[in-house]
């Protein structure tokens, strides 16, 4: 006999499941709960073919159960039904070895044919005469018989799924597969899933088999996109440092030029000096009568103390030099600039290249005034020496200042470096970011103006995560209230078609169909609700109200509603409490939703405590329960909108956020109170009515 396990919290789609395996002949034992699903396998001593596992179930989720039950037997069918659309859930799932996942809602037909092709797949054996009985690939070695799997002798612990796809692979050597032909060979050509289970089970047996690619399929492998290199860098060069050498150039011709006119100046200074003594000299043997002018300056010339440094030279009137300090006397076409300046009423300074191309200062001075054979007295001295003094101090401005630019090139690419890390790095959390990863966090550790922008930056991938979160869980939520309904209402209504001679079940039918569709319909009013609120146009009809008759009729429909969940609610209801203003109908929604989450995190034989009373002259209502209660780090979150403290239990985390507007328009306040383990109070405070309004 195929026996099958079926573990959902839902009763109306568990009985239904139940009711139509049974129906296509499979033997099925029900459980409502993960740990009466392990315990009902551990007393069966495994006896199940497959099981049917219900992801969010109280207490122990499915992800639990199917680790658990996967690594009890490797040979079981695992099957995941779930309302959670999200890919994560899904790779979770077959992550931990679950062999396939059903969305809700689901077609009968669907969920059969999927437990007939696991069932032929994983449980019943094959011919093996059809094949060889063993496959050897490398160190790998596969039993067709027993459909186990050895790497060097060592077994190797994979579901059948996993061993399937390796068998496959091994019995295709050098055959590029792609995903199609691989989920078409081992879940047929009628599966109803993606490609994503394909992806998910070659991952684990590579992770299992220690294999970094030899099982590679198209498409798998993608190529890490490196950033383009930032332009920080090149605009800093050709901008500021093409800035920084202008400067530093025109620097060292402006230092280059001051030290030349400084050297200069003095040689010429010099020279005048020298000139001038001379000049006086000859004056005063001019004026002495006794002196033969010629010959004491013919004795000055020789005897010239200055006469290894430079030359004294004297110049008569036709321009020509007729004397001089060395005794050698230059050619008689030799140019004479500074005497032909001198005599241009210039001040008779020159500086050039002397005819051996030996660059020379000139000064001459006029003594035509005590002397008629001689015109002029100039002095000659070589540039050499001042020009090479000049160079040494040029090149060591130079060295200088190219040191100096190397130091603020470095000191630049460092700093520039320094902005253009957290830069890259923000850019790259950013593109993480639009992606919707926010897992990476920039590291900075300076506390200056980027310091501030990465800490900025972080706070701001915190809250999106966050945000990030919450709306998935809540779009999960909402996804799992509105498919489990629907699953139950699709399934109930499959089934009544088929049971034309059974009016028990579809008068049992019909009813699940109508709770369901009620159900249906509140949860489409409660995001009605969290849409006017969010966009603003939420209202309220206010009136005169009695609290008591709103509380009462709530608690009344709890008190019929969960007998049947041996969860005992108490109601401690007074006789008179003053009236209050508001809307009567918001006002019952929000009592509903309240003693609504007391009793769905009650446990069965849990108790609901409920009580009205007046405190400081307002209206007060307080629930509580022994339920799971609340984690601290949770409470001050609790009435967020979308956020859920435990995602076991169904809901979508948007009614008490909505109970707490209501509340807030109506002047009042919603404070709770939880202890984990121990069970929560909520306590809604509501002003009463002013009589002078």
């Amino acid at each position: 006999m195929k026996r099958i396990l079926v573990c959902e919290d839902e009763d109306v789609i568990r009985d239904c499941v139940v009711i139509n395996l049974k129906r296509a002949g499979y033997d099925v034992v029900d459980v409502n709960c993960g740990e009466s699903a392990l315990k009902k396998f551990d007393d069966e001593n495994g006896n199940f073919d497959i099981v049917l596992l219900d992801i969010m179930m109280p207490g122990i989720d499915g992800f639990t159960v199917c680790k658990r039950l996967r690594e009890k037997s490797s040979t079981l069918g695992i099957i995941m039904l779930t309302a959670r659309t999200q890919e994560m859930d899904k790779v979770s799932g077959l992550m931990i070895g679950a062999d396939d996942y059903i969305t809700k809602p689901f077609s009968l037909s669907e969920l059969t044919a999927r437990v007939d092709a696991i069932y032929r797949r994983v449980c019943m054996s094959f011919n093996s005469d059809e094949k060889s009985p063993v496959i050897e690939s490398g160190p790998f070695t596969l039993d067709l018989k027993s459909r186990t799997v050895a790497k060097n002798g060592v077994p190797i612990d994979l579901t059948q799924v996993e061993y399937q796809i390796l068998e496959y692979f091994m019995n295709n050597k050098n055959t590029a597969l792609d995903r199609a032909s691989i989920l078409n060979h081992i879940w047929g050509e009628n599966y109803y899933g993606d490609y994503k289970i394909v992806d998910v089970n070659i991952r684990r047996i590579l992770s299992i088999l220690s294999l970094s690619g030899a099982l590679a399929i198209n498409g798998m492998i993608n190529l890490k996109t490196f950033p383009k290199k930032s332009s920080i860098t090149k605009r800093w060069i050709t901008n500021n440092l093409a800035v920084i050498m202008l400067i530093m150039i025109s620097i060292v011709l402006a230092f280059v030029y001051a030290v030349q006119t400084f050297y200069y100046a003095s040689a010429r200074q010099t020279l005048t000096g020298e000139l001038t003594s001379v000049v006086n000299l000859l004056s005063r043997y001019a004026q002495d009568s006794d002196t033969n002018l010629s010959s004491e300056m013919r004795s000055t010339f020789e005897s010239f103390s200055a006469k290894d440094k430079m030359e004294l030279m004297a110049v008569n009137a036709k321009g020509r030099v007729i004397l001089t300090s060395s005794g050698f006397s230059p050619s008689a076409d030799t140019a004479i600039p500074d005497y032909e300046n001198l005599l241009n009423g210039g001040d008779g300074y020159w500086v050039g290249k002397a005819e051996n191309q030996e660059k020379i200062m000139a000064v001459c001075v006029d003594i035509s005034s005590f002397s008629t054979e001689f015109h002029a007295v100039r002095v000659v001295c070589s540039l050499t020496e001042v020009d090479k003094a000049v160079g040494s101090i040029v090149i060591a401005a130079t060295v200088v200042c190219a040191l100096i630019l190397l130091l603020l090139i470095l000191t630049g690419i460092y700093f520039v470096g320094s902005i253009i890390k957290p830069v890259m790095q923000v850019s790259n959390m950013a593109g993480k970011f639009a992606k919707g990863d926010f897992s990476s966090r920039i590291r900075y550790e300076d506390s200056d103006e980027i310091g501030d922008l990465c800490t900025a930056i972080n706070h701001m991938a915190d809250e999106l995560s966050t945000a990030e979160e919450m709306k998935n869980e809540f779009i999960s939520s909402v996804s799992h209230e509105l498919r489990t309904p629907l699953t139950a209402i699709k399934g109930w209504a499959e089934t009544i078609s088929y049971a034309d001679n059974d009016p028990e079940t579809v008068r049992k039918g019909m009813n699940v169909i109508v709770n369901e569709t009620a159900r249906l319909s509140q949860m489409v009013e409660e995001l009605l609700d969290f849409s006017r609120m969010q966009s603003g146009h939420f209202t309220l009809q206010k009136a005169t109200m009695d609290v008591l008759a709103e509380l009462g009729d709530a608690v009344l429909i709890y008190m019929n509603k969960k007998i049947q969940d041996n969860i005992k609610i108490e109601y401690d209801e007074p006789e008179m409490l003053p009236f209050v203003y508001g809307d009567k109908n918001r006002i019952r929604q929000v009592f509903i939703n309240i003693i609504d989450n007391a009793v769905k995190y009650s446990d069965a034989g849990g108790h609901v405590r409920i009580k009205a009373f007046e405190s400081n002259g307002n209206v007060c209502v307080e629930v509580s329960d022994d339920g799971c209660g609340i984690k601290a780090s949770d409470l001050p979150k609790i009435k967020t909108k979308f956020y859920k403290p435990n995602h076991t239990r169904r809901g979508s985390g948007i009614g008490l956020a909505v109970a707490d507007e209501i509340i807030k328009e109506h002047d009042g306040t919603i404070d709770i109170s939880s202890t984990e383990g121990v069970g929560t109070t909520v306590l809604i405070t509501l002003p009463p009515e002013n009589r002078d309004m």
